[in-house]
């Protein structure tokens, strides 16, 4: 379900769904993965256990949310509209970024 379409105004708390540097380079996305990065450990630990690590993407979107963000998606680019996704989708998201390799930044040779 969307809710409050034309009310729904950015910030920097809040994480984006979908691909691309705007995404990407969004202060709400920056802080997103640097939390489900801390918390892979946590989740692999959970093994086969769908219930537990349900619970840990869960603890995501309630971390998120705690602080005032919200997940988003763009519903409409001219003009830019946001919609808040629900619950279970915010999940779907955190789950599928917890199951994602760590990348290892570049090193750049001098």
């Amino acid at each position: 379900l969307r809710s409050n379409i034309s009310d729904v105004v950015l910030t920097d708390a809040d994480v984006l769904l979908g691909r691309g540097n705007n995404c990407t380079a969004h202060p709400g996305n920056e802080r997103f993965r640097k939390i489900v990065d801390e918390t892979k450990e946590i989740y692999f630990a959970k093994g086969d256990s769908k219930k537990g690590k349900n619970a840990v993407s869960l603890s995501i979107v309630d971390s998120i949310h705690s602080y005032g963000g919200r997940f988003l998606e763009v519903i409409s680019t001219n003009p830019v509209q946001y919609s808040i996704v629900d619950k279970k989708r915010a999940q779907k998201k955190c789950s599928q970024r917890l199951r994602e390799p760590q990348r290892r930044k570049k090193l750049v040779a001098l």
